[in-house]
């Protein structure tokens, strides 16, 4: 008898722990459903909201504005490729840049400072096929030259004809 009643208390008190887990269980489904509710209430009225027509009033600092016309004034050079042919002091930079726009005037040259030497690259090209056919013709004169991505500057526009 003792068995039964020991079996009998520890299936009431099992079954009475699983169901307070389902209610608890569904207590949190029922609040997802409202939660889930809610959100479809809240976006149906953003909706209803930004079909109307309105004005939109754009409040910044003037800083903001002075940095926008900036940019628009110097805007960023884009990406491509150079070919480097010289590293090293600043009077044989200005030496080789020389040298290289008396064969090609019509091609930039660059010398920028990379502490503690200068270098010298040359060209504007925007992709890398280019670059290199211009890098072979120019290697005999310049050995040991090397093709870098840089930022590169474009070329000036033409007046059409028409104009």
């Amino acid at each position: 008898m003792n068995k039964k009643l020991t079996i009998a208390i520890l299936t009431f008190i099992v079954a009475q722990i699983s169901f307070a887990q389902d209610g608890e269980d569904w207590r949190l489904y029922r609040s997802d459903k409202k939660a889930k509710k809610d959100t479809v209430r809240h976006t149906q009225a953003f909706e209803r909201s930004v079909s109307k027509r309105g004005k939109i009033k754009i409040i910044q600092s003037s800083d903001i504005a002075l940095l926008d016309s900036m940019k628009k004034e110097y805007p960023t050079l884009p990406s491509g490729y150079r070919v480097q042919i010289y590293f090293g002091k600043r009077e044989e930079a200005r030496d080789k840049k020389a040298e290289f726009l008396k064969e090609y005037p019509e091609m930039g040259a660059y010398i920028s400072y990379l502490a503690p030497n200068f270098r010298l690259r040359v060209g504007d090209f925007r992709n890398r096929l280019e670059c290199d056919g211009f890098k072979k013709e120019i290697e005999p004169m310049f050995p040991g030259s090397y093709i870098v991505q840089d930022k590169i500057e474009l070329p000036p526009l033409r007046k059409s004809d028409s104009e």
